[in-house]
């Protein structure tokens, strides 16, 4: 229904000015106000009062009471009712009219017949209340003069202002393979009574120490947050809210914390509504790696045969299937012709270790058998290991990690491969003398004999005489003869005989 200075001057006119209203006083209102208003909201309530009568009035005010001395004594003549539970609160006014409160108003139609009072309310309690607003006036003339009043009621419904509240998820929830695709959904529902308009995602964080590299969203996503024209969404109270999908890829191993909220405008008051932050958590173990050292002798020959002990801890934090392991010459497996795991001790485990897997934490040994190719190139190189299987968690291939072996290769054709010290002397301790069997006919054990001479050739103590297969080898010497006597200071020669090979070195005694 039109409310306001129009319908009053309506239904004067529809009663005529005249005689059928003569000489009588009389003053009508029409209050206004929102039908509906939020919780918290403040708003404005107008009294549009209008001299309906055929004679002027004075002291016209929103009260109840006033004084001849044209004070308004500002009672306040609001009522309310709670018809529907709801409530409002006064916070200010009355005001209008003159300066002073109480205002004269002219009979008729004209400006003059007219005076508007305003007062702010609050929305207090959610529900309806009936708000009737009473004025008061006085005739111009009599003895005295005649007081007149009006009244109006209005309703206004009291709801709750927009509210959101969001979830946030991830797909795979709790633990997310390193190096895999996460799906975020945030998800939001409009709790209050108001809509919202054009929603958006209002931020998003991610903090904790694994890494998170953004990626597209999905193509059929309802909602994506890098899609212009999607970017934002209208909610309505009490229906199937919205949600946001975007993606990120895993980049480094952690923990994440992921917070987002939702913001939008409220549909009646155009306020700001932001959501609650929605908070989800979940880890990126650390993949398996392999923590290796390996172990065997620092002199090799080419093609000898030789043991290698590799100790590995799973340094990750999920369980790994490993398949083998490989060794390689200076990043190359083809430096080995042959490689064969055995069991050496009760310590060593054999491959493959799948059932069950290899536990985070767990420390295993291996040893393999390798035969050093003919090929390889003699001088300084590297063993290292490589890993056969994978992340039993993520599928991801096993990783390795450790210092390669360092190893000196020498040619099949030499016997001698070091001595160590020279010159040496009783405090050193044993004198260390390598030696090598070289590979020959049909590559099996030749006899091989190391011997300490004097200058002249004849025999101080022989140190090895047996049949050795190819491959390196070490003899110790006291110092002593055969009899156990010390050698004097000197030179001596250091003999070496394997197969058909043989080498004399010199050899400092210092006493």
């Amino acid at each position: 229904m039109t409310r306001g200075r129009a319908a009053l001057l309506a239904a004067w006119m529809a009663v005529g000015p005249g005689a059928a209203h003569a000489a009588a006083p009389a003053l009508c209102a029409v209050v206004s106000a929102p039908t509906l208003v939020e919780v918290g909201q403040v708003f404005t309530v107008t009294m549009v009062v209008h001299d309906c009568g055929d004679t002027p009035l004075i002291r016209v005010n929103p009260s109840l009471s006033f004084t001849m001395t044209g004070t308004c004594l500002l009672i306040n003549s609001v009522a309310q009712a709670a018809s529907g539970g709801g409530s409002v609160l006064a916070v200010a006014g009355p005001t209008g009219g003159t300066v002073m409160c109480p205002v004269a108003l002219a009979a008729g139609a004209g400006a003059s017949a007219y005076a508007d009072f305003t007062w702010s309310f609050k929305g207090v309690a959610v529900g309806a209340v009936d708000l009737t607003i009473t004025a008061a006036g006085l005739e111009v003339g009599g003895s005295p003069g005649a007081t007149v009043f009006a009244s109006d009621t209005v309703t206004i419904n009291v709801q709750r202002p927009a509210a959101m509240s969001a979830t946030l998820t991830v797909n795979p929830p709790g633990l997310i393979p390193y190096g895999a695709t996460v799906t975020v959904y945030l998800e939001v529902m409009d709790n209050g009574d108001a809509s919202v308009d054009q929603a958006f995602v209002y931020s998003v964080t991610v903090t904790g120490t694994a890494a998170l590299t953004p990626l597209p969203c999905p193509p059929l996503a309802s909602l994506c947050k890098d899609d212009p024209a999607y970017a934002k969404s209208d909610l309505a109270s009490g229906l199937p809210g919205r949600t946001w999908t975007w993606l990120y890829r895993t980049s480094a191993p952690g923990t994440v914390t992921l917070r987002a909220n939702v913001g939008g405008l409220d549909h009646l008051t155009r306020a700001l509504v932001v959501s609650s932050p929605a908070t989800t958590l979940f880890t990126v173990p650390v993949p398996s790696i392999l923590s290796w050292t390996l172990t065997g002798l620092p002199v090799l020959v080419q093609g000898q045969e030789a043991l290698f002990k590799v100790r590995a801890t799973n340094a990750g934090t999920t369980q790994v299937c490993v398949t083998g392991l490989i060794l390689a010459l200076n990043g190359l497996p083809a430096g080995f012709s042959a490689q064969v795991p055995v069991s050496a001790d009760l310590a060593d485990s054999l491959l493959p270790v799948c059932t069950p897997p290899w536990g985070a934490g767990q420390n295993r040994e291996f040893t393999v058998r390798a035969t050093l190719a003919a090929t390889a190139a003699s001088g300084p190189a590297l063993v290292s290991v490589t890993w056969t299987g994978a992340d039993s968690w993520t599928g991801i291939p096993v990783l390795g990690a450790g210092v390669p072996l360092g190893v000196v290769i020498s040619p099949a054709e030499r016997v001698v491969t070091g001595i160590i010290p020279n010159p040496w002397s009783p405090a050193d301790g044993p004198v260390r003398i390598g030696f090598a069997v070289p590979v020959e006919g049909g590559g099996g054990a030749l006899p091989a004999r190391v011997e300490v001479l004097t200058i002249l050739g004849e025999v101080i103590r022989v140190l090895v005489s047996d049949v050795r297969p190819a491959g390196a080898y070490e003899a110790t010497w006291n110092g002593k003869n055969t009899a156990g006597q010390k050698t004097a200071s000197g030179i001596v020669l250091v003999r070496i005989q394997a197969g058909t090979r043989r080498e004399v070195r010199k050899l400092a005694v210092l006493r």
